[in-house]
């Protein structure tokens, strides 16, 4: 199972895919997904970004998001590390 550090690189890396334009540079775990006007870094997704990002890391990670995993309350790229990494461990235990 890859570590936190290689799982959040697989993001960023998904979206510099989909969108090459962002700078990714300065990106961590507490970069939000959403340009929701607030101060600090943002990845400036909308949510048909959002679901295709999802997609990606699915197809990526040869997993289906656990049904644990709440996406309406995935707010940063932690937070996207976080279902990832649930969803790994699920699969690697049989679970659905």
């Amino acid at each position: 199972m890859p570590n936190r550090t290689e799982v959040l690189r697989a993001v960023i890396d998904s979206i510099v895919e989909m969108k090459p334009e962002i700078d990714t540079s300065i990106f961590g775990e507490d970069t939000k997904l959403y340009a929701d006007g607030a101060a600090g870094q943002t990845a400036g997704l909308d949510s048909m970004d959002a679901l295709e990002l999802v997609t990606v890391l699915e197809q990526r990670f040869d997993l289906e998001l656990s049904e644990e995993v709440d996406i309406a309350n995935i707010q940063t790229l932690g937070h996207v590390v976080d279902a990832v990494q649930l969803s790994l461990g699920a699969g690697a235990h049989g679970e659905p």
